[in-house]
């Protein structure tokens, strides 16, 4: 759904063998970052159920899925952290292998925002417009959350929305986690895949 078969596929064939399917399933109701919906459960095992789905969807023995998360570093708490898990399931040889990439490299970030100039100004700080910035009505909103921001002018027109919205003199920004708006993330989930591959090489 964010394009990490697309990221991916040249070194899951090379390194694999493996032709890429996408099963094009709304991984979005398994949990989203901006909590529009909450994820049920923990990190590993919404990974095995997006798995398990793709099988279902599909047909196939194979699947591979992906699941990040963004907090707190273990060792340094005011730095945060993404860890990023790959899980790969073979059905046809009752096979499970797991990969990991923990690093404090990524640009989460979130602030209110009182003017246009002030979310301009974070959002280039924070990698925009090549990194994602997603605008809400508060930090926790279920409603007016307005992500695909692309340039200065929709940043712009979305921080307006919302600071004209009745007795609202603050907007809520923040960067957009998901894989295919996030180029730093991206890093961190080649780098998880290829602890996935070296599992895979050191056990079979």
């Amino acid at each position: 759904m964010h394009k990490k078969d697309e990221l991916l596929r040249e070194i899951i064939e090379k390194e694999l063998g493996l032709f890429v399917v996408n099963p094009k399933i709304n991984t979005d109701k398994f949990g989203t970052f901006t909590n529009e919906i909450k994820r049920k459960n923990d990190q590993i095992k919404t990974a095995k159920i997006k798995a398990e789905k793709a099988i279902s969807e599909t047909g196939l023995d194979i699947a591979i899925a992906n699941e990040g998360s963004f907090g707190p570093h273990p060792k340094i708490p005011f730095i945060p952290g993404n860890l990023e898990y790959f899980y790969l399931v073979d059905k046809k040889h009752n096979l499970e292998f797991e990969g990991y990439s923990f690093t404090h490299k990524t640009n989460y970030n979130e602030s209110y925002v009182s003017s246009i100039k002030e979310a301009k100004e974070l959002a280039l700080k924070w990698g925009f417009p090549e990194h994602g910035i997603i605008v809400k009505r508060k930090r926790n909103s279920k409603f007016f959350v307005y992500k695909n921001i692309e340039n200065e002018k929709d940043l712009e027109k979305y921080v307006n929305k919302i600071l004209s919205l009745p007795f609202h003199r603050k907007a809520f920004i923040e960067t957009d986690m998901r894989a295919h708006k996030n180029p730093t993330r991206q890093e961190n989930i080649k780098l998880a895949f290829s602890n996935l591959i070296e599992n895979i090489k050191n056990n079979i």
